[in-house]
């Protein structure tokens, strides 16, 4: 079987497990693909753009705007939807994106190590995720900004390979603002990038400085228009206020959930309260100025409290990176009416992982569970020994592409907001170690049965 045809087998192979959750979804319970709150304010906002020309969360007058989500991906379902389709149109159209996707990360790890064999697994890797699956069929960001970051490092590595393209370091730089503006949280990552330009750069170094700054300056020219609208409505050049936000009622009131023996929600119901209280100006006039007073009074719960925090952050970044999707799935098929995916920090829940599981989810999805299970075990034993050959053979490049999303995604989402959702975008570069790592444990057990 030549190239294209490999390629063409993973790409209907991931189309067709995430098409059959589909048919699944708008079978049993259409409403599943806006299961997430997430997605109702997304579409919430999309309606608004197309017919009132607003970027409110509102859904009546007055039509506020909004200073908590970036444009990209309502601009995106906006779009979508003025060309005719619907909640499922756009959806299928996702899809599309996510098995696009898998198309880029054959090509990044071929580019990277030259080898179609690594290639097609890291594909076939991608292909079979389950979040992957799951998030591609929910109207969340997930599927749009891990195309965009996946292909924005395809560019780079084509840059480093032929350094005399400079079209390519361009792109890449463009796609970054792409994805910044799709999800803040990308929003520091192109200083991370630069190191890896000014090390992997094989030009002159008089030249690299010229480089890294235009490929700043195009992250930061395709993020300015939403900043200098944020500057002329609401009077600061921000981002986005979600980062506030997840301050106080993620990382500090998981802080104060342990401190207090209580619940997450409850630990959020009273931060809420207290910023109420004690901010002194108008909220509805003043909406910035407060999310900053709620960042400010959680950062202080937070300094006041370090080891805390780190213990969190530690059992969110476990969370994010180990642990199955579970309650979505169920949400998703309308097979449950409620799920949380937050950590619950209260010391008083003493149930067993096991007791919750079986308690409040669905056979198909305890079946899916210990799926996920099996496949991360063996995805991150495969990973760490992928690093290892690295290491060993000195590709410092594929390493530190790795290493990078990786360290860098998990200082950046380690609140109890943190769970299987955040791990697609780094599914892609986990996939690309554990390749390696599957394939050298083949080929030593197929030498060792040879020589015997």
């Amino acid at each position: 079987m030549n190239h294209r045809k490999w390629i063409f087998s993973i790409i209907v192979f991931a189309l067709s497990l995430r098409i059959l959750l589909f048919i699944g979804i708008r079978l049993n319970s259409p409403k599943g693909f806006l299961a997430n709150t997430d997605s109702i304010q997304y579409w919430q906002i999309a309606e608004n753009i197309l017919n009132h020309g607003s970027f409110s969360l509102n859904s009546t007058p007055p039509l506020l705007p909004d200073h908590s989500r970036t444009p990209l991906y309502p601009l995106f379902i906006s779009f979508l939807k003025w060309l005719g389709l619907n909640v499922q149109g756009i959806i299928f159209f996702q899809i599309l994106v996510s098995a696009a996707t898998c198309l880029i990360v054959i090509l990044l790890t071929y580019k990277l190590r030259g080898s179609w064999k690594s290639a097609y697994l890291v594909g076939a890797i991608v292909a079979f995720d389950i979040p992957s699956i799951v998030y591609s069929n929910s109207l969340l960001t997930e599927t749009v900004f891990t195309f965009l970051l996946t292909l924005s490092i395809l560019f780079l590595v084509l840059y480093f390979k032929e350094p005399e393209k400079i079209s390519s370091l361009l792109i890449s730089g463009v796609l970054v603002g792409f994805s910044i503006l799709c999800r803040p949280i990308s929003a520091f990552l192109p200083l991370f990038i630069v190191l890896l330009i000014f090390k992997f750069s094989k030009i002159p170094k008089v030249y690299l400085f010229k480089r890294a700054s235009l490929y700043l300056t195009l992250c930061f020219v395709v993020v300015s228009p939403w900043l200098v609208r944020n500057q002329i409505v609401f009077g600061t050049p921000i981002l986005s206020t979600m980062g506030y936000n997840n301050i106080l009622y993620y990382r500090a009131a998981g802080v104060y959930a342990v401190k207090q023996g209580i619940p997450l929600s409850k630990s959020q119901d009273l931060l809420g309260e207290k910023v109420k209280s004690e901010f002194q100006g108008d909220k509805e006039l003043e909406p910035i100025k407060y999310k900053k007073f709620e960042a400010k009074l959680g950062t202080s719960i937070i300094l006041e409290n370090l080891p805390t925090y780190f213990r969190n952050h530690i059992l969110s970044t476990f969370n994010m990176l180990f642990k199955p999707l579970r309650s979505t799935i169920d949400l998703q098929l309308g097979l449950s009416e409620k799920g949380n995916s937050l950590m619950d920090w209260s010391e008083k829940n003493n149930s067993s992982p096991m007791s919750k599981l079986l308690k409040s989810t669905s056979t198909l999805t305890i079946a899916l569970v210990f799926l996920q299970l099996i496949s991360i075990v063996l995805l991150w034993l495969s990973v760490i020994y992928g690093l290892i050959n690295f290491i060993q053979k000195k590709e410092h490049l594929i390493s530190s592409i790795i290493l990078l999303f990786i360290v860098y995604f998990c200082i950046m989402s380690g609140g109890a907001e943190a769970y299987a959702r955040f791990r697609v975008p780094k599914i892609h570069f986990l996939a690309i170690a554990a390749s390696v790592g599957m394939i050298e444990v083949f080929e030593r057990l197929k030498n060792n049965r040879l020589s015997q």
